[in-house]
């Protein structure tokens, strides 16, 4: 009788202790069940101090047992505790490391708005930038075309009118530059060196406005029996240069040629080739030279009453009786 009770009391500590130890599982139950669990331990503790008031058989043993049961007891309320106490830390660590992702999810979220609210309007605020860019672009082009087609006008109509004032200079320069012809003069029957002769004299008529400045000017003339010149033969320089300033008028050097000739001439023997040149300046331009060739060919006629007579003189070849500038 007496092994029983103690059996009884050693399972009923065991008891208590398992009980205890389920009650613990479930403390995060509502409070209707927490107080049902602390009744259970009251009844528990009443009874083990029951069953420590009637066991008097084997106490010291039973002692021992109900310490060690106790010290198991408390080791695993001890471990039970610190596995709470670990449970709530990570609860904790995961409630923290919850919401500081939840914090960083929002705070990266809100970012990305700001962040995507400034793009757009850096976005728009560009478009709009560039649209005036593109403006302002368009206006100077257009006004660079305008520009180069109004200079191209003005430079056209400037060109025109240079052109236009070169052609009235030119005109009025041509009008009013030396304009120089010459005739020959023939002169009566004369002695010269015991010799009768006719003289021939070149005569230049300036009918410009203004003077010939350095007017120089040679002649020369022959009798030709046979094959007459070639206008090239006649080019070249033949006579003295005369030098002077040309107003109106002015006569050159006389050339002489006897009687016996001119009378020949007159019958048929042959022919009188009579050429020269002259050159002047004018007022306007001194590095522009003027010239003028010629070639007569001359026809002297016997009269009725034996006398030879000069009839006016007839061009020669066109290319010797040229004028030009050089």
């Amino acid at each position: 009788m007496g092994n029983a009770w103690v059996w009884y009391s050693a399972l009923a500590v065991i008891s208590g202790v398992v009980g205890s130890h389920l009650i613990d599982q479930i403390a995060l139950y509502p409070d209707s069940i927490r107080k049902l669990k602390h009744a259970k331990e009251e009844e528990e503790r009443r009874q083990e101090e029951e069953y420590e008031s009637d066991s008097n058989i084997n106490q010291s043993g039973t002692r021992g047992i109900a310490e060690r049961l106790h010290a198991i007891f408390h080791q695993l309320h001890a471990q039970k505790k610190q596995q709470k106490i670990h449970e709530n830390g990570r609860a904790s660590r995961e409630r923290i490391t919850i919401g500081a992702l939840i914090a960083a999810g929002t705070f990266a979220l809100i970012s990305d708005l700001l962040l995507g609210c400034q793009l757009r309007d850096a976005r728009d605020i560009a478009d709009i930038q560039h649209g005036d860019t593109q403006t302002a672009l368009n206006l100077a082009d257009t006004a660079n075309k305008t520009a180069k087609a109004t200079a191209a006008a003005q430079i056209k109509e400037m060109s025109a009118q240079t052109e236009a004032m070169q052609l009235q200079a030119r005109l009025i320069q041509t009008q009013l530059t030396p304009r120089l012809d010459v005739a020959l003069d023939f002169g009566e029957q004369g002695i010269l060196n015991g010799v009768p002769v006719r003289g021939i004299t070149p005569h230049w008529t300036n009918s410009g406005p203004t003077e010939a400045r350095e007017w120089a000017a040679w002649d020369s003339f022959a009798v030709f029996h046979g094959k007459l010149p070639e206008a090239a033969d006649l080019q070249q320089y033949q006579g003295d240069l005369f030098s002077a300033t040309l107003a109106k008028q002015m006569m050159q050097t006389t050339l002489f040629i006897s009687e016996e000739q001119v009378k020949a001439v007159a019958n048929g023997e042959g022919a009188i080739i009579f050429w020269g040149y002259g050159q002047w300046h004018d007022v306007f331009d001194r590095t522009v030279l003027h010239y003028q060739r010629y070639c007569f060919r001359l026809f002297p006629v016997q009269t009725n009453t034996g006398a030879v007579a000069w009839t006016l003189p007839s061009v020669y070849k066109p290319e010797c009786n040229s004028s030009g500038d050089k």
